[in-house]
């Protein structure tokens, strides 16, 4: 996963386990109808879950404003909830500065399918059209790895190169249903390609 996005993700994520439903929540609900879920299955309860597959790869060119040169997560295989460690090194070749747009496509395979889960309430496959301003709120929890490093979870990042060292995010609450999910995220700057992020997650 590209760093950039993995950090602007996970320090936002890492307040919003107050309401780990709402993701739950609405895919869920978007499976009803899509899947045509049993009632028995309504009840499900989702906790203990293991993170079984993670593939990536780089959707962005060679003029993208991030290069990424490493990029680790542990423990193998990760369990939610449970903390996730991160570590990364990578370049940001030009001062990243609000407004961040990031647009974020969501699809979970459904009879062997991916469909795609649409935005409801800034959770799905949605735009944002300034990642900064989500970021703002939460800049007094941001890790001490990070801001040893320089990045205070807020904007601007610096063009600088960077060496994360395993850092890790409390995944307080079992945000994301079990299944397998696309996710495609891609960052921009002033209409240029910051960072971008094509992966594959299987949630056991």
């Amino acid at each position: 996963m590209t760093p950039t996005f993995l950090i602007l993700v996970l320090c936002f994520a890492t307040t919003q386990g107050r309401r780990p439903q709402g993701l739950r929540k609405h895919v869920h609900e978007f499976e009803i109808p899509q899947a045509q879920t049993k009632q028995k299955n309504s009840t499900k309860i989702w906790s203990g879950l293991n993170l079984k597959g993670f593939s990536w790869k780089d959707c962005g060119t060679s003029s993208s404003l991030v290069n990424i040169q490493s990029l680790s997560l542990s423990p193998d295989p990760l369990a939610f909830p449970g903390p996730v460690n991160v570590a990364a090194e990578f370049v940001v070749k030009q001062s990243l500065v609000a407004p961040l747009k990031g647009q974020l496509k969501v699809y979970k395979k459904i009879f062997g399918t991916y469909i795609e889960i649409p935005c409801v309430d800034n959770v799905g496959s949605c735009t944002y059209d300034d990642l900064c301003s989500k970021l703002a709120p939460i800049q007094g929890q941001c890790p001490d790895s990070l801001k040893k490093i320089g990045i205070d979870c807020s904007c601007p990042i610096a063009a600088n190169s960077y060496n994360l060292g395993k850092t890790e995010f409390d995944v307080s609450a079992s945000v994301i249903p079990g299944g397998d999910y696309h996710i495609i995220a891609d960052i921009t700057m002033n209409g240029a390609q910051a960072t971008c992020i094509d992966m594959y997650i299987s949630v056991a």
